[in-house]
């Protein structure tokens, strides 16, 4: 049943056994060394993932204050454009007030005149007798 190793192959089987002990103690610390090192990766990838964050956040802050600035100026330039078309407005309306003003003094003397002599050919108006 049970047969007898003979010394030199138990002394095989020692060296054996005692290569595979060294090789799992290298494999543990190695193992213990890339624990280590992938835990202080992870911290500083979670350091650089926060820094990232933060220069986006203030990347997009920075965009929006220019959009902002952009827009405060398209503001201000439609403001102007809206004052001179509105003094350009005023005085036009000026210009025809005063035009229009002139036609009706020209003109009522003779519009009156028009109207009269039509209402005297109706026979509406009676002239008096000085």
């Amino acid at each position: 049943m049970a047969q007898a190793l003979s010394e030199e192959e138990f002394h095989r089987m020692q060296a054996q056994l005692l290569e595979l002990r060294t090789q799992n103690y290298q494999l543990s610390d190695d193992l213990r060394k890339n624990t280590a090192e992938l835990i202080a990766f992870r911290l500083k990838t979670s350091t650089q993932e926060k820094d990232l964050t933060k220069a986006l956040k203030a990347l997009n802050k920075s965009k929006k204050a220019q959009e902002v600035d952009a827009l405060l100026s398209e503001n201000e330039m439609l403001l102007g454009k809206l004052h001179s078309q509105e003094e350009d407005f005023r005085l036009q309306n000026s210009t025809l007030m005063q035009e229009l003003s002139k036609v009706q003094q020209n003109h009522i003397p003779a519009v009156y005149q028009l109207y009269s002599r039509h209402l005297k050919g109706r026979g509406l108006i009676v002239e008096l007798a000085n």
